[in-house]
């Protein structure tokens, strides 16, 4: 009997041990994410398919984010300083790159950087891509553009249905808040803003699903 008690005793000091460090381990990532990381919500429809309306996640807004930005990458953009709206869009052609959107190979909107072909495998070709110079006054549609030191090339995935770099010009750097991490599940607040953008404001009913990381 004595035996089998002490059995007990050392199973339990092994798993209270580890229900102790589990425990740790998930408050201690719960305050990091918490902490280092900023809430973001998907409004609208300008980078579907890759995120849709109403997603919420996570952005990195620490300088060795915003300092380290490669192309393809998710930023999220303040575009006036005065007002607060933010919009979510893809990186296509970082400073002093050439950029140039046309017909290739029958693909139209094909990306050129520095004379340079580069697939654009994140979205499909029909209704998305093919859609990227339907405006004849787009900005690098046929005719490039080169951007200074400070500047970046962004465009929405959904190239129906996004307010960017075509349209507005490239952004500086002072007007990028953060680079998009996580996608962590779906708002499913009542009175949906509609608007194409992105939200600061955590949502107040979330539901969870397993992350998309965009690294």
């Amino acid at each position: 009997m004595n035996e089998l008690q002490t059995a007990l005793k050392k199973l339990w000091t092994v798993f209270s041990t580890v229900l102790f460090i589990i425990i740790i381990v998930i408050g201690g990532g719960v305050i990091f994410h918490n902490v280092y990381y900023t809430p973001v919500k998907i409004v609208g429809a300008s980078m579907e398919p890759t995120l849709r309306d109403q997603e919420f996640g996570i952005m990195d807004t620490t300088d060795f984010a915003l300092d380290n930005i490669r192309r393809f990458q998710i930023l999220i953009i303040k575009p006036n300083e005065n007002i607060d709206r933010y919009i979510i869009k893809r990186v296509i052609g970082l400073p002093g790159e050439t950029v140039l959107l046309t017909t290739h190979q029958g693909q139209m909107g094909s990306l050129f950087i520095n004379d340079t072909y580069f697939p654009q495998t994140f979205i499909p070709y029909e209704g998305f891509q093919s859609l990227t110079c339907l405006n004849p006054n787009a900005i690098a549609c046929d005719v490039a553009i080169t951007l200074d030191e400070n500047s970046y090339f962004l465009l929405g995935d959904n190239r129906g249905s996004s307010f960017d770099s075509r349209i507005e010009g490239p952004f500086q750097f002072p007007q990028i808040e953060g680079v998009l991490f996580a996608i962590e599940g779906t708002c499913s607040d009542s009175g949906v803003n509609t608007e194409t953008g992105a939200d600061l404001a955590s949502c107040s009913n979330r539901q969870f699903m397993f992350p998309r990381f965009f690294l």
